[in-house]
């Protein structure tokens, strides 16, 4: 079970919105006083279809033709918050920042709020394998690729520390993982709003994720090393040899990571680029 604060728009009243682990079921609400709401933290990034159901008391999909009370101005300061006001568009999430203490643990299609600007992303392995971890620039169809053999994107927003070639601990200066790569949110360029993290295996006669345990990404405050999200990455990876590990992703003025585990049985780095530039998530 995740939680996620919200507030209706026309009443006021601040709730709890209690969702099923993958964001896509409301399973309920409840109230709570401003304090406790304000030391709460969103868990979970409602799916796009979460609301996609049909109005309880007049069966329409469409806001604008829906018949019920909310919809037709009766909602006031004594309705009680619930599913109709997610159908009539009054409810509306606040999925805040990122804990600053503590870790949030996600799984493939959560998502998490990035309460920093200033980021280290870690990847690490406990297999001797050579993976190569990857970051994509993506916005409407620019993008800029940041590699080991290209460490650093043009305005300085993105710095890959280097290539561990073996599966060690350690095997890279700097690093408190297998790879590391470092972010400046702030400064990456307005023209892009993802930054897509892929891997792919560089091993000779290493096939597949499946001879690989033990896989993750962890999003770090690089001034203390404190670990803010930890995605296990779980699954049955045998038939690829690349992954869509996840992406950071702008959400109005605020960034977000989202968790996505997509195996590929793309190979190259060139075109797992192109892959990534031309879907979404």
């Amino acid at each position: 079970m995740k939680i996620v604060k919200a507030q209706c728009t026309k009443s006021g009243r601040k709730v709890i919105m209690q969702l099923n682990d993958a964001g896509t079921e409301v399973m309920g609400f409840y109230r709570t006083d401003d304090a406790a709401y304000e030391a709460m933290q969103s868990e979970v990034r409602l799916n796009n279809t979460t609301t996609r159901f049909a109005c309880p008391t007049c069966g329409s999909n469409r806001v604008g033709s829906c018949e019920h009370k909310y919809q037709t101005n009766r909602c006031g300061a004594s309705a009680v918050v619930d599913k109709n006001c997610l159908v009539c568009k009054y409810l509306q999430p606040d999925y805040g920042r990122a804990r600053r203490t503590g870790t949030v643990q996600i799984h493939a299609g959560e998502c998490a709020a990035l309460s920093l600007s200033r980021l280290r992303i870690g990847t690490g392995w406990d297999s001797h394998v050579d993976i190569d971890t990857s970051v994509v620039l993506e916005g409407n169809g620019n993008s800029e690729l940041v590699c080991y053999y290209h460490k650093d994107d043009a305005a300085g927003s993105v710095h890959h520390r280097g290539d561990n070639t073996t599966g060690d601990d350690n095997a890279v200066a700097g690093t408190i993982d297998d790879e590391n790569i470092d972010i400046d949110l702030d400064r990456v360029p307005a023209q892009f709003n993802r930054l897509v993290f892929v891997i792919n295996i560089y091993t000779g006669g290493v096939n597949s994720f499946g001879s690989v345990s033990g896989l993750y990404l962890n999003v770090y405050d690089p001034d203390n090393n404190d670990k803010l999200i930890e995605y296990q990455v779980t699954g049955n990876y045998s038939r690829y040899c690349s992954l869509v590990i996840g992406e950071a992703r702008r959400v109005g003025r605020e960034w977000e990571f989202l968790a996505i585990g997509e195996g590929t049985t793309i190979k190259n780095l060139s075109p797992l680029c192109d892959y990534v530039v031309n879907k979404h998530w």
